[in-house]
């Protein structure tokens, strides 16, 4: 198992959040809780930490499949 630091989530997962919004999120349950490494220390498992993503990306595609196609057409080009 690799854990990922505060530093981490956002170097190897992308996840910019600041630290408030990563807690509040963690306490009301929208994203993975982390584990004690020590007095001061948290981290994250990075095996959950990849499945929370995976969930995102999950969503975005159930949402997306029932959008009509119409909407994601390029716009016509203006003639001149």
């Amino acid at each position: 198992m690799r854990v990922l630091r505060f530093p981490e989530l956002k170097s190897r997962k992308g996840i910019d959040w600041k630290r408030k919004t990563i807690i509040q999120k963690v306490h009301d349950g929208s994203f993975p809780r982390p584990m004690n490494l020590g007095a001061n220390s948290i981290a994250w498992d990075e095996d959950e930490i990849d499945a929370w993503i995976l969930a995102r990306k999950h969503e975005r595609d159930l949402s997306w499949l029932g959008t009509p196609m119409k909407e994601f057409q390029p716009r016509k080009q203006q003639e001149t």
